[in-house]
């Protein structure tokens, strides 16, 4: 450089170098293909080239990381977003990169309900297990934590369900991977049986009977008659005296709700009590000589009762007494007994005065 002051010219000064920095120019890309990512999925982006001084991360146009880094990550992007760099170089500043923009595919949440409100089948029920909401990729259901059913429909339905079982589901949306949904935890109720057993099958009209099923517990049996209801208690024990020539007893178990099949059949031999008449009612004087009853049937019943003195039929009123008295008459055939009864009255003596 040289100076003038209007009539000198000073001596050459000391020449000075000026550097000249390029203006740094820097490309972004990101660590997922196709710029489309899970909810809480890990992505980088990386500046190119490395080395610059300062490199400034901007999500819509929102400074999210300054550094000397040339990567960026983040686990917790969310849409809408536009990620874009830029790079600082010895005091040169660039400008901002081309911009990423990444889909942010949100976690599919599962929520399962039964098709059972109280959660409680009979073996054998078909129940039907739901995940909502529809429309996701992938639904994978569990049963006491084996893959049961992987598929594109939200439903299950099982049969076979045991005791107890756990069923959860697993959603997928566009290869992302949901959380575990709730569990529904279902009792199954085993169906339940019994066996008949009668303590005679072979008795007299009118003869007291006693069916027992087993095993006892359960929560109501239905004991039938020629399939109708007779009695349906919690009792497992049925007793009667009325029944009928043709009879067949079984019984029908419930339990918790679950109604089991009609256990074997029972019947009973009912053999008719042969038919007695005692004959009518009478009346005597208390001195009277034994009466000999007659007008009854069958021939060779038995008498007892207060006078009988024979059981074939002698009656005495001076034996009984005055008062009324029940003469009862009994047959048996084929170890059935018939029975009828009369009254005898007895009358005491008239006073008798003289006049």
């Amino acid at each position: 450089m040289i100076a003038f002051d209007g009539s000198c010219f000073t001596n050459i000064s000391t020449p000075v170098i000026m550097t000249v920095n390029p203006i740094p120019t820097v490309t972004l890309t990101s660590s997922d293909a196709d710029n489309t990512i899970c909810a809480s999925q890990s992505i980088t982006f990386t500046a190119a080239p490395a080395g610059y001084t300062q490199y400034v991360f901007s999500d819509n146009g929102n400074v999210v990381q300054t550094s000397a880094s040339n990567t960026y990550t983040i686990t917790t992007l969310a849409s809408p977003n536009s990620i874009s760099v830029s790079a600082t170089n010895a005091g040169c500043a660039s400008a901002p990169s081309s911009a990423i923009v990444t889909t942010v595919i949100p976690a599919p949440a599962a929520t399962l309900a039964s098709s059972d409100a109280n959660d409680s089948i009979c073996a054998g029920d078909n129940i039907t297990f739901t995940d909502s909401p529809s429309g996701y990729t992938n639904y994978e259901f569990f049963i006491n934590g084996i893959s049961a059913q992987s598929s594109a429909g939200n439903t299950i339905s099982s049969i076979l369900l045991p005791n107890g079982a756990q069923v959860y589901v697993i959603p997928t949306n566009q290869s992302c991977l949901g959380a575990q949904s709730n569990n529904i935890t279902t009792a199954v109720i085993p169906i339940p049986s019994v066996t008949l057993a009668v303590d005679d099958n072979d008795v007299c009209a009118g003869e007291v009977v006693t069916f027992t099923a087993s095993p006892s517990g359960y929560s109501s049996y239905d004991f039938q008659n020629s399939n109708a209801s007779v009695q349906n208690t919690s009792s497992n024990i049925f007793i009667t005296a009325s029944l009928q020539p043709g009879n067949s007893i079984t019984v029908i178990p419930s339990n918790f709700g679950c109604t089991g099949v009609a256990s074997n059949a029972e019947s009973v031999t009912i053999n008719p009590s042969p038919t007695v008449s005692a004959g009518n009612d009478f009346a005597v004087c208390v001195d009277a000589a034994d009466i000999t009853l007659t007008g009854f049937s069958p021939a060779g019943a038995t008498w007892i009762g207060t006078g009988i003195t024979n059981a074939s039929g002698t009656f005495s009123p001076t034996l009984a007494g005055v008062g009324t008295h029940a003469l009862a008459l009994a047959f048996t055939a084929n170890n059935c007994t018939g029975r009828d009864t009369l009254i005898a009255t007895v009358n005491a003596l008239p006073n008798a005065s003289a006049g």
